[in-house]
This record gives structure tokens, C-alpha cells and sequence, in this order.
């Protein structure tokens, strides 16, 4: 008869963070890939459930920011047969993720224009990020009570809501699950298991860069549980470190030259700073940016920008504090890790580890601190968590033990009520902005983007009094001028924009001529030209000056050039407007609308077949992009090329009926090619799936959490039954 295995007595309370034993010896009974495969349908289940029970909220919500930008206007995204090809060639403003396009795709396909379904997919996701969490912390905690119960900590941390609410940035998740499933099967002992590791981390890897610091977090893991009995590092952890960092410098090639960068120095932030500047900045930053977001998720919104964070300054005392706390802490925990293997320590260093490519230092994030950065060191907090909780689940007196976990109980279901808080917010985009702007005061750029969001809400007054604050936060006065014509224009006030615009250039006038000065006249130049170009008071001399200028003063900027070509074309002189719509879209291939006017102007100046290859280029950078479609199909059936140019106007109409509203030529086409007029694509509006109350769901939310933590603590492996206790 086998023996049976003794119940697992509870583990001594230490003071500080809990060192982590090392493996048992394995025997049979003990040695964690010998315990035969524990019931993970559970832990799965109460992962989903408390997950979804705080992100649920944001099914109701639309497509938010660069929704449209990776979607709707991501040519591989809309066009299956370029999924190829984003592999080895990549838009530079998108980055090089061709896993992100895929996903899309995928998800475009099943669920065509309805949000809900994207975000069905992000939160199963974010669960699925979560269970392979818990079998991570199953490996590398063997025979501790509090792993499930850490990872929940991670299923509804409110730091993660960005990723789990968000449709385009729902690739975080899709990356971690899979850098997690590369760690889990690099600490498999098995010969046949790194090769597994080195695929399901390159393609981590191809859906986002962030996880390309997991060789150092795998090293530190094999420092804690991999050591052999005299404490030395196996051979296997430094074979396998250099596997993975090999296989990093191939995909760094790969990305560099999907990317057209190749021999393209990397640029930064803090490129032109000393090396001074640049530790005691990122030492401010974690301090009291990121510490207090992955602690309680405050200051952690889907947008940071970089201004609201300025550079430290080396007599700031404050700086220099952060500097020596980041700094003596990162000792301890590494010396600890050392010494006691322990297990706060890993987690700490693995936290740090996974901030440090969103940190500017290496690549240029223009959203430094945005809250989807902290998603991947939330890791690192439920690594660190473990033995915390751990400690407070092993006190010797049994109504100590009780309290505690209720402690933690009541933690997670805090946690789970913020998120949901968060989760809300993106059903609400006015609330959602709101946020951000609170998040980033005096930052001009949130509050022209609420601006924005509220005249689409039907809220112009509104609008104008957030776009009046945005100026007023523009320090120079003629940035603040540009910014304020551009917002007349958009209200009908063209009169006021030209007086804005000449005032800010007789500012410019009085400046010592500089790269930056010459930037800003072209810029100003161009808006000055476009605002000559409004039908209501239209003057083609002065708008034709203007753009004129603002080519003198910045050849290299694309606005110029396009605002010119559109004033050469209207002054009748399509050559030369074909020739400017050309240097724009040489020197910024995502002007599109420069390249579908540069095919027009070639049809004017009697060139149908440059004008017809423009028209292609432009439906190959933009395949949803209608105006491209119906200017190649009438140009090909002209030229009795009937089958391919009836085509392209079917697609046409297809992309027309995209439209908020289709255009007048949609019926005309449909009518010539005698085929109905495909009707709007427009979302059906159905009944919300939650009612708009953020304080029940939070409340809610919080109550199905603390029963999930409370389910997990009593069935968790390696805790005492309620006998024992």
C-alpha cells in the first residue's frame, strides 16, 4: 500500500521578506514536478471570474484612442493578404508588432465593428496572463499557501486596466502570456523544453518589445530555485541566459530592418543629457510616478506625457533622495536574492527589469508613465507578494492566521473595486479625459484631446473652455497663437485665425533665426495658407505666398508641401501641384491624403499612368482609404479596363458605407454598376450590457472578488485545511 503524503504543516513566520527553501530533494512526495499535475480548472476559474468581475464594466465601451489608428487604418489589419508582410516590413509610427496586426485581424474578422467583442477577447486574455502567472509562481513557490491568492492580486490590480480595457493595447497581455509561457518552460529542467522557450519568446517578442528583458528575469529565478547545493549558478541557467540573449540581438536586426533603421542611431529622450541628469530624472519617476501606480494605481492613466515629468536638476535634493532609495533597495533585494534566495527580492527585481524599456532610455516612448507600461512589472508584484502573503498566512495562533487572511481578503477586494472603477471610465471617454487631464496638469495635449471629445459629444462650450486652458498653458507666444488660430478654424472663425497667424508671425519676425524657429514659421505659414484657402473669404494670392514661405522655411516639412500642392492645384497649375504632392509624400509616407491628391493632379496634367500607379500606392498604404478606390475604378473603366476598375468600385462602396455618412458619388457608382448601395456599416445600438452606475460595479466587483480570494486561500496546495487550523 503507497504511504500517504502528511498534510503540509504550516511554515515559520520570519521577520522582513521570506526566503525561499530550496527544493526539496526529489523524492517522490515532495519534488514539485513529481506531485502530479494539481487541479488547475479551479484556480482558472476563480482567475476568470474575478477578473471579469472587474473589468466587466468596460464591455460597453467604443473604440478610444488609437483604436481607429491600428485598426480601421492599419492596411494589415484590413487587408488579409499584407498579414505577411508585416513581418519584414513595418510602419515606423506603429512600431514593429506584427503579432498586434495579426490579433487585430483575427479579431476584425470575428467581430467586424463591434467593440464588445474585442473586449471579450482582452479580458479572456488578461485570465489567461493570470493562470500562467499562477503556474509560474507554482514553480517557483512550491509549497506555499499564498500563490493563488498573489496572483489574484495581479487579476485585479488596477494598474492592469488599460490593458484589459483598451482593444489596441490589449497586445500587452498577448505578450506576457506568452514571455510567461517562455519562463515556465525555460525552468523546465528538459533538454526539449528551451527550444519551446526560445519560440514562444520570440514571438512575445513580436507582439511587443517590452518583454524583451525576460533573460534577466529568468537568471534571477534560476538564482533562487536552480543553485546547487554549494550555491553555485547550474550550467544550465548561463547556457540558457546566453540562448536568450542571442536570440534578442536576431530579433533587434529583424526589428531594425523591418523598420528601416539600420545604421539609424537609436534616439531618446534623453539623448542630449548627461548621464547625471538621466539616473537622478528616472529615479524621480519611479519614485513617484510608477511606485505609488503599481501600489495603489495612482497617477497611472492611459496617457502621461513627458512634459508633466520635466528633467531633475543636479541641486535637487529630492532627486538625489530617490536616487539613493532605488538604489540602496535595489542592493538589499539583490543581496537577499543572493544570499537568502529570496523571494521579495526576485520580485522586486523582475519589476524593475520589466520598466526598464518604457523608461526612454533605449527607444523614444512619447507616452512616458502611460498606465499599460506598469502591466508586465505587475508581475513582478505578484512575485513579490507571495512571500508577504505567505508571512501573514503562517502565524503559529490560529485567530491570528484567521485575521490576517482576512487582511488579504480585504485587500484584494479593495483592489478589485478600483479597477472597476477604472474599468468604467471607458465606457465614459468625457470621464476617461477628464482623468487624464487630471493626471497631467498644465499639459496642453490631454486638454485639446478632451476638447476634442467633447464637441464630438455635441458640447462646443465646453470645448472652447478646455481648448481657452490649453493655450494658456503653451508657453511661447506664438506656439500659443498657432494653437489658438487652429481652434478658430475649426469653430468657422477664419477672420480671427489670419489675425492670429500674422501676429504670431511678426513674433517670429523679431526671433534669431534657429532650426526650431524655422520649423514653427513653416508650420504657421502653412496654417496661414490653409485658413486663405476658406471658401468664405478665399484669396489664392496670399494662400499661395503663405504656402510658398512655409516650403523656404522648412523644405523638410510634409504639411508645407501638401498645404502648397493643394493651393498650385485650385490656382489651376497641376503640375506643379503634382510636383509638390510628391515631396510631401517622399518626405512622410503616412500623408495620405497627399498621395490620393498627388493622383489626381497626374490625371489633370494628362498623366493617367503616374496617376494611376499614385492611386495603387495609395490603396496599398491604406486599403479602407474609399477616395483612392473610386478614382482608380473610373480611371481603368475610362481606359476599358471594366472587370479590375468594377472591383475596386465595389470595394469602394464597401469602404464608403464605413462612413459616418457615405458620400453623394456612392449612390451614382452603385447606381452605374447596377448593384444596391450596401447599407451603412454603422454599429447597431443596443441596450448597455451594464447599467452606468460605477458604484455598484465596484461594489460588486469587490464582494466576487474577496469570494474568489476566500475559495482560493482555503483550497490553495500547501495550506492547512480547516482542521489543522
Amino acid at each position: 500500500m503507497p504511504p500517504t503524503q502528511d498534510p503540509l504543516p504550516p511554515l515559520p513566520a520570519t521577520s522582513g521578506s521570506t526566503p525561499i527553501a530550496p527544493p526539496p530533494a526529489p523524492s517522490p512526495d515532495t519534488h514539485p514536478a513529481r506531485l502530479g499535475a494539481p487541479p488547475y480548472l479551479l484556480p482558472f476559474l476563480l482567475l476568470l471570474v474575478a477578473a471579469a468581475a472587474a473589468f466587466l464594466p468596460a464591455l460597453d465601451g467604443p473604440f478610444l484612442f488609437d483604436d481607429g489608428f491600428m485598426i480601421g487604418a492599419n492596411s494589415a489589419v484590413q487587408s488579409g493578404s499584407q498579414a505577411a508582410a508585416v513581418f519584414l516590413r513595418a510602419d515606423p509610427a506603429r512600431g514593429y508588432r506584427p503579432l498586434q496586426s495579426a490579433l487585430l485581424w483575427a479579431e476584425q474578422q470575428a467581430f467586424g465593428d463591434d467593440p464588445r467583442g474585442f473586449h471579450v477577447v482582452g479580458i479572456l486574455l488578461h485570465a489567461l496572463v493570470a493562470l500562467l502567472l499562477y503556474l509560474l509562481l507554482r514553480r517557483l513557490f512550491p509549497r506555499s499557501p499564498a500563490c493563488l491568492a498573489a496572483t489574484l492580486l495581479f487579476a485585479v490590480h488596477p494598474a492592469t486596466s488599460e490593458v484589459a480595457c483598451s482593444i489596441s493595447m490589449g497586445v500587452y497581455a498577448l505578450s506576457g502570456a506568452l514571455a510567461l509561457t517562455a519562463w515556465i518552460l525555460a525552468l523546465h529542467p528538459g533538454r526539449a523544453a528551451f527550444p519551446l522557450a526560445l519560440l514562444a519568446w520570440l514571438l512575445a517578442l513580436l507582439a511587443h518589445e517590452q518583454s524583451g528583458v525576460l533573460p534577466i528575469a529568468y537568471f534571477l529565478s534560476e538564482l533562487v530555485i536552480g543553485r546547487t547545493a554549494d550555491g553555485s549558478v547550474p550550467r544550465r541557467a548561463w547556457v540558457r541566459t546566453a540562448g536568450f540573449l542571442l536570440a534578442l540581438a536576431g530579433y533587434f536586426l529583424l526589428r531594425s530592418f523591418a523598420l528601416g533603421y539600420v545604421g539609424t542611431p537609436i534616439r531618446h529622450y534623453f539623448a542630449d543629457v548627461s548621464w547625471p541628469i538621466i539616473l537622478l530624472t528616472q529615479a524621480r519617476f519611479a519614485v513617484f510616478h510608477y511606485l505609488p501606480g503599481l501600489l495603489c494605481n495612482a497617477r497611472l492613466v492611459p496617457l502621461h506625457s513627458r512634459p508633466a515629468f520635466p528633467d531633475a536638476t543636479l541641486d535637487q535634493a529630492s532627486a538625489w533622495v530617490c536616487l539613493a532609495l532605488l538604489a540602496a533597495g535595489g542592493g538589499v533585494a539583490l543581496v537577499r536574492l543572493w544570499s537568502r534566495r529570496s523571494g521579495a527580492g526576485l520580485g522586486l527585481a523582475t519589476c524593475a527589469a520589466f520598466l526598464l524599456p518604457p523608461s526612454s532610455l533605449f527607444l523614444r516612448t512619447y507616452t512616458l508613465g502611460a498606465q499599460r507600461y506598469a502591466y508586465l512589472p505587475a508581475l513582478g508584484l505578484a512575485i513579490a507578494a507571495v512571500p508577504a502573503f505567505q508571512f501573514l498566512l503562517t502565524a503559529s495562533a490560529p485567530g491570528r492566521r484567521r485575521a490576517r487572511a482576512l487582511a488579504i481578503v480585504l485587500l484584494l477586494a479593495a483592489y478589485a473595486a478600483a479597477a472597476s472603477g477604472s474599468a468604467a471610465l471607458w465606457r465614459n471617454p468625457p470621464a476617461l479625459h477628464r482623468r487624464i487631464v487630471e493626471a497631467n496638469p498644465g499639459v496642453p495635449t490631454p486638454l485639446c484631446d478632451l476638447a476634442a471629445v467633447l464637441r464630438a459629444a455635441g458640447r462646443p462650450a465646453e470645448a472652447l473652455a478646455c481648448y481657452a486652458a490649453a493655450a494658456e498653458a503653451i508657453p511661447d507666444a506664438v506656439e500659443r497663437r498657432t494653437f489658438l488660430a487652429r481652434t478658430r478654424m475649426d469653430f468657422g472663425d477664419t477672420p480671427q485665425a489670419r489675425k492670429l497667424l500674422a501676429e504670431a508671425l511678426d513674433l517670429l519676425a523679431n526671433r534669431t533665426p534657429t532650426a526650431e524657429t524655422r520649423r514653427l514659421a513653416a508650420r504657421t505659414h502653412a496654417l496661414l495658407a490653409t485658413a486663405c484657402l476658406d471658401p468664405a473669404g478665399q484669396d489664392l494670392a496670399a494662400a499661395e505666398r503663405a504656402a510658398r514661405a512655409a516650403g523656404a522655411a522648412d523644405p523638410e516639412n510634409p504639411g508645407a508641401w501638401s498645404t502648397l500642392g493643394a493651393v498650385l492645384d485650385l490656382a489651376g497649375h497641376p503640375a506643379e501641384a503634382a510636383a509638390a504632392y510628391r515631396r510631401a509624400v517622399d518626405l512622410d509616407p503616412l500623408e495620405l491624403a497627399a498621395a490620393y491628391d498627388l493622383g489626381v493632379a497626374l490625371q489633370r496634367s494628362g498623366r493617367p499612368r503616374a496617376a494611376e500607379d499614385a492611386f495603387r500606392e495609395a490603396i496599398r498604404r491604406a486599403p479602407s482609404f474609399a477616395q483612392p478606390r473610386l478614382a482608380l475604378g473610373r480611371l481603368l473603366m475610362q481606359d476599358g479596363r471594366v472587370d479590375e476598375g468594377r472591383r475596386h468600385l465595389l470595394v469602394y462602396l464597401d469602404c464608403a458605407a464605413r462612413e459616418a455618412s457615405p458620400p453623394p458619388a456612392a449612390a451614382e457608382v452603385a447606381r452605374r454598376l447596377g448593384v444596391p448601395l450596401p447599407p451603412p456599416h454603422v454599429r447597431a445600438e443596443t441596450a448597455p450590457l451594464f447599467p452606468d452606475a460605477p458604484l455598484l460595479s465596484a461594489v460588486l466587483a469587490a464582494l466576487v472578488t474577496a469570494a474568489c480570494a476566500v475559495v482560493a486561500l482555503r483550497w490553495e496546495p500547501g495550506n492547512p485545511g480547516p482542521e489543522t487550523r
